[in-house]
């Protein structure tokens, strides 16, 4: 390669690649006698599973944002919904309590609840062990056999 300095002959020089972004990787650089550098990228995008990273989210209609997905309102609530228009505020969750003195729309707690319920059903969680699946079953039975209605469901002491 020629340099656009000096017009000599450039040497690529490797170096440990090194990421730049989510997109790009600096492999190296071409060098000029003169100490003109071009550097050297190499496009490698960065893999992540979606599923992993929705799982931790509590909100599956509005990703814990407050306002929920465009496409899930277009989808679910309103079909002449555009990209333009003002967010749908979530009432599922209460991220969007902040959002509510704007005059947005509010969805009801029911289509937030339907959106959740849907959209969660498309992520591929990780199945329990038999071992967690035992220690639930063992804490539902001694809790079904408790004669007390107000007893609460809490699995704080089942190992996940």
């Amino acid at each position: 390669m020629k340099c656009i300095i000096c017009d000599g002959e450039m040497q690529l020089q490797q170096t440990e690649p090194e990421r730049i972004d989510n997109l790009l990787i600096r492999t190296g650089h071409w060098e000029c006698q003169c100490g003109y550098a071009r550097p050297v990228y190499q496009k490698f995008p960065l893999q992540f599973d979606r599923d992993e990273l929705v799982k931790s989210q509590q909100c599956f209609c509005c990703e814990d944002s407050g306002a929920i997905i465009p496409r899930y309102v277009r989808k679910y609530i309103m079909d002449d919904y555009q990209n333009h228009d003002p967010p749908v505020i979530c009432t599922r969750c209460q991220k969007g309590s902040h959002l509510k003195g704007l005059g947005w729309d509010i969805a009801t707690k029911l289509q937030c609840e339907r959106i959740h319920s849907i959209e969660i059903k498309k992520v591929n969680f990780t199945p329990i062990t038999n071992e967690q699946k035992e220690q639930l079953q063992s804490k539902i039975a001694a809790l079904s056999q408790s004669n007390s209605p107000n007893k609460s469901l809490e699995f704080t002491d089942v190992e996940w």
